[in-house]
């Protein structure tokens, strides 16, 4: 049987017992507020996400660029992972990346 990684993103907001498997990688969508750019859950935490909308800052967000899930994936293949599913939010945005 393949092993297969599960990458998703910090959007998908997965419960812990699920994250901290070692099968699950969790990329950082790009959170983007007064002209600096952060990674979700790594540079900037949801709370300051809410600060920065009480001091008047609207944030925007992107999907993760592909250099980023690149890391990601390589995590993933350095522990023994030769295929990945990727999914993103929305859940209709899936895609299969073949090694």
């Amino acid at each position: 049987m393949k092993k297969i990684g599960l990458l998703v993103d910090s959007a998908s907001d997965i419960p812990a017992e699920i994250k901290n498997q070692v099968n699950v990688e969790v990329v950082p969508l790009v959170v983007t507020a007064n002209n600096h750019g952060y990674l979700d859950r790594v540079t900037i935490q949801p709370q300051e996400v809410y600060q920065l909308i009480e001091d008047g800052y609207i944030p925007k967000t992107a999907s993760p660029t592909l250099g980023l899930v690149s890391q990601y994936i390589k995590k993933l293949q350095q522990r023994g992972y030769k295929k990945s599913l990727l999914l993103q939010s929305p859940a209709a945005y899936q895609l299969q990346i073949r090694f």
